[in-house]
Protein backbone atom coordinates (compact mmCIF):
# COMPACT_ATOMS: atom_id res chain seq x y z
CA UNK A 1 0.00 0.00 0.00
CA UNK A 2 1.09 3.52 -0.84
CA UNK A 3 2.58 5.83 1.99
CA UNK A 4 0.66 9.40 1.59
CA UNK A 5 2.31 12.33 1.14
CA UNK A 6 6.01 14.15 1.27
CA UNK A 7 7.27 16.48 -1.24
CA UNK A 8 8.67 15.64 -4.26
CA UNK A 9 12.34 15.81 -3.84
CA UNK A 10 13.77 18.61 -6.86
CA UNK A 11 14.41 17.91 -9.35
CA UNK A 12 13.59 15.18 -11.49
CA UNK A 13 14.15 14.06 -15.31
CA UNK A 14 11.81 16.57 -17.15
CA UNK A 15 8.81 14.28 -19.18
CA UNK A 16 7.85 14.92 -22.64
CA UNK A 17 4.90 17.02 -21.87
CA UNK A 18 6.60 19.77 -19.97
CA UNK A 19 8.97 20.12 -22.75
CA UNK A 20 5.93 20.68 -25.11
CA UNK A 21 3.71 22.76 -22.55
CA UNK A 22 6.72 24.78 -21.49
CA UNK A 23 5.74 28.28 -21.36
CA UNK A 24 1.89 27.53 -21.51
CA UNK A 25 1.17 25.33 -18.65
CA UNK A 26 -0.79 27.64 -16.12
CA UNK A 27 -1.54 24.74 -13.40
CA UNK A 28 -0.31 21.23 -12.69
CA UNK A 29 -0.13 18.46 -10.13
CA UNK A 30 2.19 15.57 -10.37
CA UNK A 31 2.52 12.38 -8.52
CA UNK A 32 5.59 10.23 -7.92
CA UNK A 33 5.87 6.95 -5.91
CA UNK A 34 9.41 5.13 -4.85
CA UNK A 35 10.18 1.81 -4.55
CA UNK A 36 9.30 2.14 -0.54
CA UNK A 37 5.43 3.22 -1.87
CA UNK A 38 5.97 6.62 -0.60
CA UNK A 39 3.52 8.86 -2.77
CA UNK A 40 5.51 12.51 -3.53
CA UNK A 41 2.99 15.55 -4.58
CA UNK A 42 4.23 18.25 -6.76
CA UNK A 43 2.09 21.19 -7.98
CA UNK A 44 1.70 24.88 -9.16
CA UNK A 45 0.01 27.22 -10.38
CA UNK A 46 1.31 30.43 -12.04
CA UNK A 47 -1.10 33.42 -11.49
CA UNK A 48 1.00 35.66 -13.17
CA UNK A 49 0.50 33.73 -16.59
CA UNK A 50 -2.75 33.62 -16.26
CA UNK A 51 -5.14 35.33 -14.22
CA UNK A 52 -7.56 32.41 -12.94
CA UNK A 53 -4.76 29.81 -12.91
CA UNK A 54 -5.74 29.07 -9.41
CA UNK A 55 -9.25 28.23 -10.73
CA UNK A 56 -7.71 26.10 -13.58
CA UNK A 57 -5.69 24.32 -10.50
CA UNK A 58 -8.87 23.77 -8.42
CA UNK A 59 -10.81 22.06 -11.38
CA UNK A 60 -7.94 19.81 -12.07
CA UNK A 61 -7.50 19.41 -7.89
CA UNK A 62 -11.14 18.42 -8.10
CA UNK A 63 -11.26 16.15 -10.96
CA UNK A 64 -8.77 13.82 -10.12
CA UNK A 65 -9.60 13.33 -7.13
CA UNK A 66 -13.62 12.95 -7.79
CA UNK A 67 -12.37 10.01 -10.54
CA UNK A 68 -14.28 12.36 -13.48
CA UNK A 69 -10.95 12.22 -15.15
CA UNK A 70 -10.66 8.31 -15.02
CA UNK A 71 -12.02 7.17 -17.76
CA UNK A 72 -10.24 9.02 -20.14
CA UNK A 73 -7.10 8.87 -17.99
CA UNK A 74 -7.30 4.48 -18.82
CA UNK A 75 -8.15 5.03 -22.17
CA UNK A 76 -5.34 7.79 -22.98
CA UNK A 77 -2.69 4.89 -20.91
CA UNK A 78 -3.95 1.64 -23.07
CA UNK A 79 -3.67 4.18 -26.53
CA UNK A 80 -0.07 4.84 -25.71
CA UNK A 81 0.68 1.40 -24.29
CA UNK A 82 -0.73 -0.58 -27.05
CA UNK A 83 1.37 2.33 -29.67
CA UNK A 84 4.11 1.76 -28.27
CA UNK A 85 3.43 -2.15 -28.51
CA UNK A 86 3.02 -2.67 -24.89
CA UNK A 87 -0.63 -4.07 -24.60
CA UNK A 88 0.60 -6.56 -22.08
CA UNK A 89 2.32 -3.86 -19.58
CA UNK A 90 -1.93 -1.83 -20.13
CA UNK A 91 -3.33 -5.30 -19.41
CA UNK A 92 -1.30 -6.03 -16.38
CA UNK A 93 -1.93 -1.63 -15.11
CA UNK A 94 -5.60 -2.69 -15.44
CA UNK A 95 -6.30 -5.68 -13.96
CA UNK A 96 -4.21 -4.07 -10.83
CA UNK A 97 -6.81 -1.49 -11.33
CA UNK A 98 -9.81 -2.90 -11.31
CA UNK A 99 -8.65 -5.10 -8.37
CA UNK A 100 -7.90 -1.86 -6.34
CA UNK A 101 -11.27 -0.51 -7.40
CA UNK A 102 -13.09 -3.75 -6.36
CA UNK A 103 -11.81 -3.94 -2.98
CA UNK A 104 -13.21 -0.04 -2.65
CA UNK A 105 -16.37 -1.13 -3.64
CA UNK A 106 -16.34 -4.01 -1.70
CA UNK A 107 -15.24 -1.96 1.36
CA UNK A 108 -17.93 0.23 0.76
CA UNK A 109 -20.91 -2.22 0.41
CA UNK A 110 -19.43 -4.12 3.68
CA UNK A 111 -19.62 -0.47 5.66
CA UNK A 112 -23.28 -0.10 4.33
CA UNK A 113 -24.19 -3.73 5.51
CA UNK A 114 -22.93 -3.26 8.71
CA UNK A 115 -24.67 0.27 9.27
CA UNK A 116 -28.49 -1.15 7.47
CA UNK A 117 -28.23 -4.73 9.84
CA UNK A 118 -27.48 -2.18 13.03
CA UNK A 119 -30.15 0.51 12.25
CA UNK A 120 -33.75 0.22 12.76
CA UNK A 121 -35.68 0.90 9.19
CA UNK A 122 -39.15 1.58 10.31
CA UNK A 123 -39.69 1.77 13.92
CA UNK A 124 -42.68 0.03 15.52
CA UNK A 125 -44.17 3.40 16.66
CA UNK A 126 -43.97 4.89 13.03
CA UNK A 127 -46.10 2.03 12.26
CA UNK A 128 -48.52 2.52 15.34
CA UNK A 129 -49.16 5.95 14.34
CA UNK A 130 -49.91 5.70 10.93
CA UNK A 131 -52.19 2.39 10.62
CA UNK A 132 -54.36 4.56 14.13
CA UNK A 133 -54.19 7.80 12.37
CA UNK A 134 -55.44 6.19 9.19
CA UNK A 135 -58.43 4.34 11.05
CA UNK A 136 -59.87 7.51 12.23
CA UNK A 137 -62.61 8.52 9.90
Amino acid sequence: MLKWFKKKPKKEKTSKIEEELKGKAVASMRYVVDQEGTVYLDFFWDNDAFDDANESFSILFSQINSGDLLEDSVKFIGETLTEDGNEEEFTKFFSNLMEIQQAKIIETLSTVVEKTEEEVVVKPTDIATHVFRGNQT
